[in-house]
């Protein structure tokens, strides 16, 4: 018996996409890129999240005698691919759901941050 491979939250909200756009657009290959490409864009930031909640928002890095912090490259990624699904959102023509509002707010990554700069 075949292992059932775990549905990501990529493929979940493609299913969703596909499900929310109206039946004569189904069919139109461009908007099945967009949303294939915010499927894609979505497993890219669940991957980002698991890195920021592993590592955290700031890191210590050492560099011989040199000790200090810098910020999570994985922040800003996420970042901008919340801002890249926006901009795909709008070319559907779909809106973002409550459920979709990101696990970190503005003030939780500028409070790790002050906390880093001392």
């Amino acid at each position: 018996m075949a292992k059932r491979k775990k549905q990501t939250q990529g493929e979940a909200l493609y299913a969703d996409i596909l499900a929310s756009l109206p039946e004569d657009r189904r069919d139109d290959k461009m908007l099945l890129r967009v949303a294939r490409e915010l499927a894609d864009l979505e497993g890219l930031k669940e991957a980002h999240q698991k890195d920021i909640k592993k590592r955290g928002v700031v890191e210590r890095v050492k560099n011989g005698a040199q000790e200090f912090h810098r910020a999570n490259p994985s922040v800003g990624q996420v970042l901008r691919i919340i801002a890249e699904q926006r901009r795909l959102r709008a070319q559907l023509r779909l809106k973002a759901t409550l459920e979709e509002v990101e696990d970190l707010t503005s003030e939780e990554i500028q409070q790790a941050l002050e906390r880093g700069r001392r």
